[in-house]
């Protein structure tokens, strides 16, 4: 297989699909939460498994911590959003929040190192050019 082949094909296919996951979405859903608890983040669960009146499309989590806030609806692979979802999400990103669709912990868990990331680097930004911020430690 030639190297454009092969590249072709690794981008055909994300980083989900290398490895099968059948594992159910409140399953998925667990393990992102505790590897973001873990990463210092505070983790709403919103999802429901029974009737309730909770509005319709919510995402089934909000985290926060470290600088940063997301709604995050989580899908098995492959698995797709309602339209009540899809609209929740749109409505959350047009009045300039954070939304994002995970599919594997990891996903949450790569947003959780770039906000922790962001937050280190504005922290030593925030040291550089504030003589009262180094003053203070």
């Amino acid at each position: 297989m030639s190297p454009e082949a092969a590249r072709a094909r690794l981008d055909a296919h994300d980083a989900h699909d290398a490895i099968p996951d059948d594992r159910l979405e409140d399953v998925i859903q667990e393990a992102g939460r505790k590897a973001l608890e873990l990463l210092g983040f505070k983790v709403y669960s919103l999802s429901q498994d029974r009737a309730t009146r909770q509005t319709p499309g919510i995402a089934d989590t909000y985290v926060a911590g470290h600088g940063r806030t997301t709604w995050a609806e989580w899908k098995r692979p492959g698995e797709v959003q309602s339209a009540d979802q899809f609209d929740f999400e749109k409505n959350v990103i047009e009045n300039g929040a954070e939304y994002h669709v995970w599919m594997h912990e990891n996903d949450a868990i790569a947003w959780a190192k770039a906000a922790i990331e962001a937050e280190k680097l504005e922290r030593a930004k925030l040291d550089r050019n504030d003589p009262h911020e180094l003053a203070g430690r």
